[in-house]
């Protein structure tokens, strides 16, 4: 058998031995994780931007994308704003 699943394989008794339905499940529900999870980067990548991601560790990348929407201020809160707010006073 060289891994590669066909028909034929799938009636073949070493085979069905080698691998479960639950196993093809598990795969199945790991590879949609995975999807979701390299949305969920994508969409950060496009708040933060190119540069401020690809400077960001694996471990703060998925720290923000589980953060996110976590803090309720009551109001809207304009990050551009702050932004500007922030430049303008190092430049005080």
């Amino acid at each position: 058998m060289n891994g590669v699943l066909t028909l034929n394989n799938l009636t073949d008794p070493f085979f069905l031995q080698a691998i479960s339905i639950s196993q093809i499940e598990e795969s199945g529900k790991a590879l949609e994780q995975a999807e979701a999870l390299g949305d969920k980067f994508l969409l950060l990548k496009k708040d933060v931007g190119d540069e401020l991601f690809n400077q960001l560790s694996y471990t703060d990348r998925i720290f923000m994308i589980e953060t996110a929407g976590s803090i309720n201020f009551g109001h809207a809160i304009d990050l551009d704003k702050i932004a500007q707010d922030i430049r303008e006073y190092d430049n005080y």
